[in-house]
């Protein structure tokens, strides 16, 4: 039987897939585009609709249909997997009758009772018109309201419980979803005298509804936005969100990421703000690479999802203390995880809503006047304390851990002369200072969120030497397709395999067998069919595939032999003296 992956890649054809999400024209038996993965005028993106496979010649990436939907969607492997098969009308089934299908049916179910209740909300705000006047009246256009699917839970203890149980559905999966509270959960209720028939009721009454989408688009939950234009209710908290479910996790949900992704994506950046109404209408007037968390701070959990789309994080906060407070652990976390921090300061008191709604050019602006986190936070305690030495106690306590989480030395330099400046202090004394600062606490270790997210740190990742060997790989496969010539059987994998050994061979090969498409594609658009410039290409290649591997070979050896002249080992300080000569000569001796 067809594995999952089988299965979607016989459904699907890549083209179809990547042009959904930009436009590709023929390139002889192949197709190409602008890059979505990097700014560029000339494309450079090429898709291969024989061999199911893309890459990219100016910033690298390059892979299968799969790939293609984690790389722009920010998701990983299962998610891309899962988006697939949905569009492919194919269900998955990962592991067949074991917890993991129970769970895939059960999130299932769930996902078609939440959006069930979107659709619920959605139809009564159009029943509402005050509740809809409310939200045009915060300057949200009706095309708005129905891209982010805006809804009203109205008043009253069983509007949506009702509507759902008369559709058939069990109260026990409307509790899973976190669309009711039941009674017996609940610390109070409906008042006596009006007793339930049922033993639960709404969790959203009187509230203006936003779905919560994921990252893949499909409603995970809800925050609702109390609506009391009487003032009855001030006890009640102004944002209410769904409970911790199965789909709805709010330290890994980012509110609008399912929108924002390609934006952020394209523009190398993303703009975080604290609330939903901000949210939306920083996407009305253009800002469409904006996202904001939804019932918690930041946390590791979202920062790896925007990594995957970019490093470089803005955050639009007030420029009081207040501001400076809710934004400060956010801004240590991300420095923690080496994202690029900067911070656009809002006029005390209003939040981007606010602006927005006056003025979208002035919020546009304001995040375009965006400043590095550490000189804002410079700038606030420079205005706060006129004294200079409780200024420099202030910087002290509030910035050299900062600075040193900053990954870069020059960024150090820069900053560490900024606040010599506003301390009269030497900087060395404050480059002292920060060495011996502790890191300023953030959240447990993460996984790494680096691969894939960056091409540059990609290739810094990659040796000179397994990229060397990479293109060789290609040119071997392209043979072995194009007339029959097995690898083994070339000349160059018998010379290379003489020099590195059959067991290095093989690994590297094993490394790359995933990326095979792929790389034949790039050899076709390199050389078209050439054979005479393929031949000599790798004939080239594999004489640079030698010096470099020598040289990895003699920088090895001259560290073993170091470490055996500190061990004071005789024996192995003239084995590794021995292997350096021995690699020198071959060096010298390469025609």
């Amino acid at each position: 039987m067809p594995t999952p992956v089988e299965q979607v890649k016989e459904r699907l054809n890549i083209t179809d897939v990547v042009s959904s999400y930009l436009p590709l024209a023929k390139a002889g038996v192949n197709l190409k585009g602008r890059c979505p993965f990097h700014n560029e005028k000339t494309p450079s993106f090429f898709v291969s609709p024989s061999r199911q496979s893309f890459h990219c010649f100016g910033c690298g990436k390059g892979g299968d249909i799969i790939t293609f939907v984690q790389e722009i969607e920010g998701l990983e492997f299962l998610d891309a997997l899962k988006l697939l098969a949905d569009r492919a009308g194919i269900t998955l089934d990962l592991k067949s009758g074991g917890q993991a299908s129970a769970t895939t049916r059960e999130k299932a179910a769930l996902s078609a009772v939440l959006e069930q209740a979107t659709r619920f909300y959605e139809k009564k705000l159009t029943e509402h018109p005050e509740a809809l006047a409310y939200l045009t009246g915060r300057g949200l256009a009706r095309a708005t309201i129905t891209n982010f699917r805006l809804g009203f839970a109205p008043s009253g203890w069983r509007h949506l419980t009702d509507y759902l149980l008369g559709e058939g559905l069990a109260t026990g999966l409307l509790d899973k979803a976190g669309l009711v509270v039941m009674k017996d959960k609940a610390a109070s209720g409906p008042s006596a005298g009006a007793p339930l028939e049922r033993p639960c009721y709404d969790r959203f009454r009187g509230r203006i509804m936003f779905p919560l989408l994921d990252a893949g688009g499909t409603v995970a939950g809800f925050s609702g936005r109390l609506y009391d234009p009487e003032g009855r209710r001030n006890e009640e908290a102004k944002y209410l969100n769904s409970p911790q479910t199965i789909l709805y996790d709010k330290s890994r949900l980012l509110y609008g990421l399912d929108k924002a992704k390609l934006s952020i994506r394209r523009e190398d950046k993303a703009v975080l703000v604290e609330g939903q109404m901000d949210l939306v209408l920083a996407h009305q007037i253009g800002l469409e690479n904006t996202v904001a968390v939804s019932g918690t701070a930041l946390t590791d959990r979202h920062l790896a999802a925007l990594a995957r789309l970019s490093r470089r994080l803005i955050m639009a906060y007030d420029a009081d203390e207040a501001g400076l407070a809710a934004s400060r652990r956010a801004v240590e976390l991300a420095l923690s995880l080496s994202f690029e921090v900067r911070i656009a300061a809002l006029p005390a008191g209003r939040d981007p809503a606010d602006i927005a709604k006056d003025s979208g050019e002035k919020l546009k602006e304001i995040i375009a006047k965006n400043q590095h986190a550490v000189d804002f936070y410079l700038n606030v305690l420079v205005k706060k304390y006129a004294d200079r030495r409780e200024r420099a106690q202030a910087i002290k306590r509030e910035l050299y851990g900062l600075i040193k989480r900053l990954p870069d030395r020059i960024d150090q330099a820069h900053f560490v002369k900024k606040m010599s400046e506003a301390t009269d202090l030497a900087e060395d004394i404050i480059w002292l200072g920060v060495r011996e600062s502790p890191l300023l606490p953030s959240s447990a270790p993460v996984e790494p969120i680096g691969a894939g997210s960056d091409i540059r740190g990609a290739d810094k990742a990659e040796s000179r030497l397994e990229r060397i060997f990479r293109e060789i790989a290609s040119l071997w496969w392209w043979f072995a397709e194009a007339g029959g010539i097995k690898p083994e059987k070339q000349d160059t994998y018998q010379k290379i395999e003489e020099l590195a050994g059959p067991v290095y061979l093989k690994a590297q090969l094993e490394r790359l067998e995933t990326k095979k498409g792929e790389m034949l594609l790039e050899v076709e658009i390199v050389y078209g069919a050439d054979e005479a410039r393929l031949r000599r290409s790798l004939g080239e290649l594999a004489s640079n595939f030698r010096e470099e591997f020598l040289k990895v070979e003699l920088l090895a050896a001259t560290r073993l032999l170091k470490d055996a002249e500190i061990a004071g080992d005789e024996a192995l300080m003239d084995k590794y003296l021995r292997k350096c000569q021995d690699v020198s000569n071959l060096i010298n001796n390469q025609a």
